[in-house]
């Protein structure tokens, strides 16, 4: 299940006729939004009564049972309302919910107990889910340490980043390295964090060159997490004092008003709410939505599903790791292309071209088709067959930018009643991470 990319920003501007989701909603469905926002919240009193509290109330029972219950994109629901709630002031800045995030079962996290006033709130906060992954050996990427804008790390040379940034500790210090011509050079960050270079330092190194020994100015790179990377993995939840023991208490900000808050909800215009616009759309409209809550669609493995895998034995294999063995030392840990297919239609340009398996990461790639459903050469013949798809349709539930594409092979000669088919997902959008465009993010069977 792929992570979903948050966006929590101001809304981009829209056309005068498009006042945007939540400007759209009636007065009384935007108060029973402010009203859903402090009940999930816990504030002792809600700004609205009468009808927009009582649908405020139930909109946000509806987000806590998605979360309750567990179901497959409840996570990502979690992720989304925690950020919106924060824009709209209702929960601290996640650097002051959690100063570090400490390396355990398989992420760098921290759990935080918020006390909101009428009861306790629970939160899990964590970095990218390969924010510990790759990168280059002998460190061991055990803690992300909050440290603001200028903060020292090394003789002068500061954090970069504004307000701050996570930097990695390990085994107590900070993770730096030289830039050339000082020895301590080359090294690699983890596949989800970014890396700083070029930090001025006062310090020199000592580099023997021409015959004799040379100082030069010490410049350092380090890598590091941006705070809005750091997400909820889970929809808030009671705190449970005989069960839960969070790393962090804290006290919930004092409300800042309905107007206030009316405004922070407006960030749910933004691209990367996708899910819990869904979510509370179909909560404030009982009845009119699609019959499936938004939270349990998209990954449900159906009975027909589990015979197709059985038939053709697809089934997850061990993680080939972070880093192909194969890549240029200089590389980036998913950059290396495992297979290419030519001839694949592109709807953004109305042409054909190569498509890549890139290795990836967990979340994309030929590293995440191996993990959640393996990969051989008859998966890879049935990935060139769907990639003939001549008319692959827009993948708009996962990337709404529209440059996504689902490509789909319907595979012949089953047994009677069985229909199996190859899905391929292909993505042509670049980002900051992976400038040349992932390609392909997954590829599975499923019934149709």
């Amino acid at each position: 299940m792929g992570a979903l990319v948050l966006a929590v920003g101001a809304a981009p501007a829209t056309a005068a006729s498009d006042p945007g989701w939540f400007a759209a909603h009636s007065s009384e469905e935007r108060q029973a939004l402010v009203d859903y926002a402090y009940d999930r919240t816990a504030q002792a009193t809600v700004p609205y009564t009468g009808e927009a509290a009582t649908l405020g109330e139930a909109v946000a029972d509806d987000v806590a049972a998605a979360g309750a219950e567990e179901l497959p994109l409840a996570a990502e629901l979690g992720a989304e309302e925690f950020a919106t709630l924060e824009s709209a002031g209702l929960m601290a800045e996640v650097s002051a919910l959690a100063p570090a995030l400490a390396l355990g079962a398989g992420m760098l996290a921290a759990t935080v107990a918020i006390d909101v006033g009428v009861h306790t709130l629970l939160v899990k906060l964590a970095a990218p889910e390969d924010a510990d992954d790759g990168g280059s050996g002998g460190f061991s990427w055990d803690t992300l340490v909050w440290k603001a804008y200028g903060d020292e790390l090394y003789s002068g040379g500061r954090v970069q980043q504004s307000p701050g940034a996570y930097v990695y500790r390990s085994s107590g210090n900070w993770v730096l390295w030289d830039e050339e011509p000082c020895p301590y050079t080359g090294f690699r960050a983890p596949s989800g964090a970014r890396l700083q270079t070029g930090v001025a330092t006062s310090a020199t190194c000592r580099v023997w060159m021409n015959g004799r020994l040379t100082d030069y100015p010490d410049v350092i790179d380090y890598p590091y997490v941006p705070p809005a990377e750091v997400r909820a993995v889970a929809p808030l939840r009671p705190y449970d004092s005989e069960t839960d023991h969070p790393d962090y208490y804290r006290t919930a900000p004092t409300a800042p008003g309905a107007t206030a808050v009316e405004g922070g909800l407006a960030t749910l215009d933004a691209d990367g709410n996708e899910l819990l616009r869904e979510e509370l759309d179909w909560s404030l409209t009982p009845g009119a939505q699609e019959k499936e809550e938004p939270a349990s669609d998209g990954t449900k493995v159906t009975t027909e599903d589990r015979a197709c895998k059985s038939w053709f034995e697809e089934a997850p294999a061990l993680d080939p790791g972070a880093r192909s063995p194969e890549a240029e030392p200089a590389a980036e840990d998913w950059d290396y292309d495992v297979d290419e297919f030519e001839g694949v239609y592109n709807p953004l340009t109305r042409s054909t071209q190569t498509v890549k398996l890139r290795w990836g990461t967990k979340d994309w790639g030929y590293r995440h088709i191996v993990i959640g459903h393996g990969w051989d050469a008859t998966t890879a013949a049935r990935v060139g067959l769907a990639l003939r798809d001549p008319a692959p349709t827009a993948d708009l539930l996962h990337d709404p930018t529209g440059r996504s594409f689902l490509y789909r092979y319907e595979i012949p000669g089953l047994p009677t009643g069985m229909q199996c088919r190859q899905l391929v997902a292909v993505s042509y959008r670049p980002d900051a991470r992976v400038p040349v465009a992932r390609h392909i993010v997954t590829t599975f069977l499923e019934a149709y």
